[in-house]
């Protein structure tokens, strides 16, 4: 059923784009970009992935979103260690943990913590923090979660994040309270 609705919406020559609370047709730009360059297209995979991740936790879509985000970390034609991999990574990890599987969480969130420090990611740093931060409490590693929301939250006022530094204050009053 998603692939022939996904299909018609490729054979369409025209894309439904809301505007001012309704909706209007736009005609395709097909055919002026040239030829498909597949490592820029799998960065757009991944950074879609990324942007995502609370349209699939709002959802429910948990199990969708992490495998489409394992789809487009799997692909060979991926830059290995881009900015764009990080955030995806953090997605993964937000997703694994949200699904109950704390380990491959944990291995999604410390190669995006990793990856997305290497870049200097300052937002995507901070989001990746706090994934790590929550899954490691989960797994009773609260002394280096503790850490990681302290680096969270400065990230997140060094670069302006205020959804990022908002979700870390009441994850942190949370647990004062728990």
């Amino acid at each position: 059923e998603h692939r022939r609705e996904a299909q018609a919406a490729a054979d369409d020559p025209a894309l439904e784009v809301e505007v001012g609370g309704r909706l209007e047709r736009e005609p395709r730009q097909v055919g002026r970009r040239g030829p498909v360059d597949q490592r820029g297209a799998a960065e757009q995979g991944m950074q879609f992935v990324a942007d995502l991740c609370e349209f699939w936790f709002a959802r429910g879509y948990l199990s969708e979103g992490l495998a489409q985000a394992d789809a487009f970390l799997m692909l060979p034609s991926t830059t290995p260690r881009s900015a764009a991999r990080g955030r995806a990574l953090s997605t993964a990890g937000w997703l694994a943990h949200w699904l109950g599987d704390q380990e491959r969480a944990a291995a999604y969130c410390t190669d995006a913590r990793d990856i997305l420090s290497e870049k200097n990611d300052l937002a995507g740093l901070a989001f990746a923090l706090l994934a790590h931060v929550t899954v490691a409490r989960r797994l009773g590693n609260d002394r280096d979660a503790m850490m990681d929301w302290e680096q969270s939250q400065a990230l997140s006022r060094e670069s302006g994040d205020t959804r990022t530094l908002s979700r870390s204050l009441h994850n942190l009053g949370s647990l004062a309270y728990a």
